[in-house]
Parts: C-alpha cells; sequence; structure tokens
C-alpha cells in the first residue's frame, strides 16, 4: 500500500507511530538512536512506493563512498576528478530512468525498461550532486555515513522536496535536532494542515474539470473556448495549491521531526515580475539551477547576449528536469524567452505602472500550464486555438457555477490570503486572547478539512 501523506493511514496511524517510536529511542538510545529510526521510517515511506529501495540505497551509498574519496584525497586534481565522476554517475541514473524511452521513441527504438519511475529520483539526484560540490568546496568536511543517509531519505521531502542543501540539514542533525521545541511542534501542525486544506479542499476539487478538459483537447483536436480559459484556469490553480499544499506538508513533518526545511513557495502569483515569480516559485530548485547551472555559465555578469544564453540553457534544464517531452522543454522555453525579454525592457519597465506588470507576469506564467499540463504538442496548440475563440463552440464541460466559483475563491486566495508563513506568524503571536479565538477556529478548520480526506490522489509533483 502506497502511503501518502493526505491518506487517513499516514495521518493516524503511520506519522503517530513513526513519532512516538522516535521520542520514546531519543530518550533510551540519543541521537543515534534517534537516526537510526528516521532512517527506518523513511525506508518503510519509500518502500511503499514500490520496488526502487534498492536503488535509493545503492545511490546513497555510492555518492557517500565517493565524497569519503575526495575528503580522504589531498590532491586538487584528483578531488575534481572524483566530483566529475560522481556528478557524470548521477546524472546518468537520472536519464537512464526518466529520459532513455524518450529518446529511444523518438529515434523509432525499442523502449530500455518498463517506464516506472523511482520515487523522487529528480530530487535525491539534485541533492546529492549539491553534497559532492559542497565536499568539492570544502576539504575539512567529515561526514557520517548515518548523518548523511538519513538526511538524504528524510521522508517529509524525499517524494517532492524541498530539495535540501547538505550544509542545513547537516549542521541541524549535529546541534539541536534532536531537542523537541514547542513553538516548533506548534507551527509544524499549522503547516502540517494548512498544506492539507489546499489539497483536499482546493486543489483536488478541480481535478476532475481539468482533466476532462485536457483530456477532450488530446483526444478530439478541439474543445470549447470557454472550457479551454475555464480548464488553464483551474490547472494554474490546481497545480499551484497541490504542491505549495505537499510543501507546506513537508515543512511541517519536518517540524514535528525537529528539522526546519526552507519555504518552497512565497506567493508566487503575486510576483512583480517574470524574475520574481522565479524567486517565488519551487525556491528550492530555482535556487540549485541558479547556483549550477545558471552562474556557472555567466548569469548577468557578460552582457546582454550571454545572460540570455544562460537563461535558455538553466531554463530548458529546469523544464527537462520536471519530466521527458517536448512540452515540458517548450515550457522552460517559454519562461526563458520571457525572462530575457523581461531584462530588456526592465530599464524601461519604471515607466509602466506596477499592476500592470504584474498583470502580465501573472499571464504568462498561466499560458505557460498549457505546456505544462500537455502531454503533446499537438494537445497544448488545440487548447491555445480553443483560447483564441471563447465562442467557437457550446461548451459540454463546464459545470455551471461550482467549477466558476472554485476557480474564482482559489483566485482570489492566491492573490490576496497570506500565505502559509504569514498563517503561521499570526496563530504563533503572544496575545493570549487572539491566540484562544483564533485556535478554536482553526480547530474547526481542522476538523472540516480532515472530514474530507477521502478519495486520496497522489500529489502531482510526486509524477517529476
Amino acid at each position: 500500500m502506497t502511503v501518502l501523506f493526505n491518506s487517513y493511514f499516514f495521518l493516524l496511524l503511520f506519522l503517530p507511530a513513526a513519532l512516538r517510536l522516535y521520542r520514546f529511542t531519543l530518550v533510551a538510545r540519543g541521537a543515534h538512536g534517534g537516526l537510526l529510526v528516521l532512517l527506518m521510517v523513511s525506508g518503510l515511506f519509500y518502500a511503499s512506493w514500490g520496488g526502487h529501495l534498492h536503488l535509493l540505497a545503492t545511490s546513497v551509498l555510492g555518492n557517500f563512498l565517493l565524497g569519503y574519496a575526495m575528503q580522504r584525497s589531498g590532491k586538487a586534481r584528483q578531488r575534481r576528478w572524483l566530483f566529475a565522476v560522481g556528478v557524470a554517475a548521477n546524472l546518468s541514473a537520472l536519464a537512464y530512468f526518466k529520459y532513455a524511452n524518450f529518446v529511444f521513441q523518438e529515434l523509432g527504438l525499442p523502449l530500455v525498461h518498463d517506464g516506472s519511475l523511482p520515487l523522487g529520483i529528480s530530487f535525491f539526484t539534485f541533492q546529492q550532486i549539491a553534497f559532492l560540490y559542497f565536499l568539492l568546496r570544502h576539504e575539512e568536511e567529515r561526514p557520517a555515513l548515518l548523518e548523511y543517509a538519513a538526511a538524504v531519505t528524510f521522508f517529509p521531502h524525499l517524494v517532492s522536496g524541498p530539495l535540501l542543501r547538505y550544509e542545513s540539514i547537516m549542521s541541524q542533525m549535529r546541534t539541536k535536532l534532536f531537542g523537541f521545541d514547542r513553538t516548533l511542534v506548534v507551527q509544524g501542525l499549522v503547516l502540517l494542515v494548512l498544506g492539507l486544506a489546499k489539497k483536499v479542499l482546493i486543489a483536488d476539487p478541480l481535478s476532475p474539470y481539468v482533466a476532462s478538459v485536457f483530456s477532450q483537447a488530446h483526444a478530439e483536436g478541439r474543445v470549447a473556448g470557454v472550457d479551454a480559459i475555464c480548464g488553464v484556469l483551474a490547472y494554474s490553480m490546481q497545480l499551484y495549491f497541490d504542491f505549495s499544499g505537499y510543501s507546506d506538508m513537508a515543512i511541517g513533518l519536518g517540524m514535528l521531526f525537529g528539522i526546519r526545511m526552507p519555504s518552497n513557495f512565497n506567493s508566487p502569483y503575486k510576483a512583480a515580475d517574470p524574475a520574481d515569480f522565479w524567486r517565488r516559485w519551487h525556491i528550492s530548485l530555482s535556487q540549485f539551477l541558479r547556483d549550477f547551472i545558471y552562474i556557472p555559465l555567466g548569469g548577468n555578469r557578460y552582457g546582454t547576449v550571454r545572460q540570455s544564453s544562460a537563461l535558455m540553457v538553466t531554463m530548458v534544464v529546469g523544464g527537462a528536469w520536471h519530466g521527458a517531452g517536448w512540452t515540458f522543454i517548450i515550457w522552460g522555453a517559454w519562461h526563458a524567452i520571457w525572462l530575457c525579454l523581461w531584462h530588456v525592457a526592465k530599464p524601461h519597465a519604471r515607466m509602466v505602472p506596477a499592476w500592470i506588470v504584474r498583470g502580465l507576469t501573472l499571464v504568462v506564467v498561466i499560458t505557460g500550464w498549457v505546456w505544462f499540463r500537455s502531454p503533446d504538442i499537438p494537445t497544448a496548440l488545440a487548447i491555445f486555438d480553443a483560447m483564441a475563440h471563447p465562442w467557437n463552440q457550446t461548451s459540454k464541460l463546464l459545470a455551471g457555477w461550482p467549477v466558476i466559483l472554485g476557480v474564482s475563491t482559489a483566485l482570489l486566495l492566491s492573490l490576496g490570503a497570506p500565505n502559509s508563513q504569514e498563517i503561521c506568524a499570526i496563530l504563533t503571536r503572544d496575545t493570549w486572547l487572539a491566540r484562544k479565538w483564533i485556535w478554536v477556529l482553526f480547530g474547526l478548520f481542522a476538523f472540516a478539512t480532515l472530514s474530507r480526506v477521502g478519495g486520496v490522489t497522489e500529489f502531482l509533483y510526486a509524477n517529476f
């Protein structure tokens, strides 16, 4: 049985049992025992998703041994060579499982495997490359296998991030990871409930309509214009609340175990411009792409042409990271083009009202999701064609006011409501009276959210 964050099994059995065992072991066996419990719980969680636990274990052990060899080597050239071997090995495994079938299919050759994608391979591949890079830059670091394995496999972030930096997670494991902070636990519970609410109250109800719109466009090559527009808006809300909901739950779960993970979202649909969007959306991935691709390619240091080239490569890689398909590559290129245009236009943007730039940014982002959601190029073109002719035919899919109300509510929340971090701050203010009534309302909200956990669906980013 697959263990999902948004299932009764996880919320009422797996998580309480894991926390209880973790705390008991900390008291009885200390930090070493706590790490062993984290590793065991994460292994059980990962094993429930399929038969790739051996791949994860091999990847963790192989990268650790490479890192160990790097630290034992006293020669800079040999360390760089070992780092290159590690990067090549990690990317080769990712390429085989995620891209080999796509390439062979495009070449008209037989597929090389059954197409099953190991859970979280895109995330733990990038994370371990970052680990090797950290060791390359810090010769004095001496990682321990148990600490490293527990950090990489830590189940809250294993499915879909956030991408953790080695220095951040390891510093916590070596200092105050194992002390339970009451405020941290409260914040963790708040984020857990908020993330679950985003998933089951907003994202999941929009899913059937989104699927029907894109399925019709894929099967028939056409769809009603009003359905295309509403479907794209609905998907924009579904994806945001699904993924930010997962990130909230992951960060909240980490807090329950005493680990702080970086925020992965900061109200991205409130972005002031295209560059600001990528400082707010999937923050940990954006930072990784910036640090390991964009800056090494020159960044903004060598003029407009060099910067534009670096942006194009970075965003295409970011698109391909999400999946093997031309639509993901085009989605990355789409954002690269708009980022390049923004950097050229930015000196003159002060003459344009800020609300216009914000509005255009939101239109660019939402339009780009057509490529991201479509299974192939013809489907995306059918959606775009329908959006350009909103009254081309009568809607067969739009279910009246429930869909319109759901999309409108989600859009207003994404643009006007406080984000999860701001809500956490409100709920943990020092004013006792404010906390009293707010917590009563939050308790009712949590109960209503749990009551809606029914037909369990995977988080969208689990597929990446």
